[in-house]
């Protein structure tokens, strides 16, 4: 997860730079591409106008001695563009004078303009040919009596902005390839840093906030973060210290006055003759046997929060365990008239700490009793899955609801129909998922089509041995 929005975070700062630097250099493209071609067209209008203006005082010249048109001395006229300009000539009535190259004559609006006096310049297409058209008036004794139109191919022109555009796509990729790469490169040296943080964050637990992040030495914004970051976890720390320190305090101060309250009280209750005394007393003693259990839950939670609960591993049958827990609850069982059905696939041998993970399965099958209906069934299921041990607690109960399957692991968390049917702390699954975790396994909730809640607990496996089929139906 931290990969990926590491990596989102890289990547929106390698799409943003290659948008903005497009868009700047796509301008400076255009513009580029603009300005040539607008140099190039005047290029070629200063060619026109030249030959233009040697082609009209040629003109002039033989209307006076009567030789036009003298083709000899028109082809005379040296300019860039003699041997390519093609020439219309006409009258003020629109009639071809001259002609060369089968240019088509003036446009009516360029043969209006050049009978008052004014050029015009246009592109046209002929024959699939582009062509820059100038067309302007001829005076003959002050009088604009002909309309002169000079036509230049512009092939050329468009084949060197063609190798313009092709060297500006070019160009444009390759400096926007190596903007990435460069942004990239220093994306992936800026965020090195907070990499590590963001994984260092995430291995510090409640269990391991004495770890600390590494603080890079960058005097900038990430340095300041990861001092910030510290700073909190130790705060945090404190905290917690302060928490637990009170939690497995309070507990150990709590055990000594119940236990002698529960004493004296019993004492007390054998002592009395009254009924009613007697019941309020016994109520009395219930309440205190809740609030001590109550209190070795916080205990044991504070030892497991401070890592203080020993834990012996050793090779143990995970079958006898399974089956010396529910013996424990046979007699609470029987007075519900809940039958427990148990099969056992496999002889399964894990290591870890059987004390721990029998409290862990004792607080499962404790909830199991507890909920099951009068006269109900509880079944067990125990089997190998490749390399795990797969325990399935199923009872028919009123369940859980979908929506707090994953809350019931809160501490303190209980489910409304909880609350109004059965008194608890709300820590026994919490106290359960910690001691399993503990060994590497896992403990999930399920709401069987059928009713009622499954518990399902995996443990690995210390190793494969040869199946032996069991069956122990209660």
């Amino acid at each position: 997860m931290r990969q990926l929005m590491l990596r989102s975070l890289r990547s929106k700062l390698i799409l943003t730079d290659i948008l903005v630097f497009g868009l700047i250099l796509l301008a400076v493209a255009i513009t580029i591409y603009n300005r040539t071609l607008e140099s190039e067209t005047v290029k070629l209008d200063a060619g026109l106008e030249a030959y233009a203006a040697a082609f009209v005082t040629e003109f002039e010249d033989q209307l006076e001695t009567r030789e036009f048109p003298q083709l000899n001395e028109l082809e005379d006229i040296s300019t860039p563009l003699s041997q390519k300009i093609r020439i219309v000539l006409v009258d003020s009535l629109d009639k071809v004078v001259f002609k060369r190259g089968g240019l088509e004559g003036p446009s009516q609006r360029a043969f209006a303009r050049a009978l008052r006096d004014s050029s015009t310049y246009e592109n046209r297409k002929a024959r699939h040919e582009g062509l820059r058209v100038y067309t302007l008036p001829v005076e003959i004794e002050g009088t604009v009596s002909y309309a002169l139109t000079l036509a230049a191919p512009t092939h050329e022109v468009m084949e060197r902005m063609e190798e313009l555009t092709w060297i500006l796509a070019v160009t444009l990729s390759f400096a926007l390839l190596l903007s990435a790469l460069a942004v990239y490169l220093l994306t992936g040296r800026a965020l090195r840093p907070m990499t590590h943080m963001v994984e260092a964050a995430e291995s510090i637990s409640a269990s391991t906030l004495h770890h600390r992040l590494e603080v890079p030495e960058t005097h900038d914004e990430v340095e300041r973060l990861a001092t910030a970051l510290n700073e909190m976890v130790k705060r945090l720390e404190g905290a917690f210290r302060s928490q637990r320190r009170f939690v497995s305090d309070a507990s150990h101060e709590l055990r000594t006055p119940l236990t002698i309250m529960y004493s004296e009280l019993e004492f007390l209750r054998k002592q009395l003759n009254d009924k009613k005394l007697e019941d309020s007393v016994g109520s009395i003693l219930s309440e205190i046997d809740n609030m001590a259990h109550l209190v070795e839950q916080l205990l044991q939670l504070a030892r497991i929060d401070a890592q203080a609960l020993p834990l012996e591993r050793e090779l143990f049958r995970l079958d006898e365990l399974v089956t010396d827990v529910i013996g424990r609850y046979r007699s609470a069982a029987e007075m519900r008239k809940v039958t427990f059905q148990i099969s056992v696939h496999d002889l399964l041998e894990i290591r870890g700490s059987a004390d721990a993970l029998g409290r862990a399965l004792s607080n499962v099958i404790d909830n199991a009793v507890k909920y099951s209906p009068e006269a109900g069934d509880i079944e067990v299921d125990l089997r190998r899955e490749e390399k795990t041990a797969v325990l399935r607690i199923h009872d028919y109960g009123p369940g859980i609801e979908k929506g707090e399957l994953a809350l019931v692991f809160d501490r303190f968390y209980r489910s409304p129909k909880a609350r109004l049917s059965h008194t608890g702390s709300g820590l026994g699954l919490a106290i359960a998922r910690e001691l399993i975790e503990m060994h590497g396994g896992s403990i999930t909730l399920e709401s069987p089509q059928s009713g009622g809640l499954e518990v399902i607990v995996c443990l690995p496996l210390e190793s494969s041995e040869s199946d032996t089929l069991q069956q122990s139906p209660d």
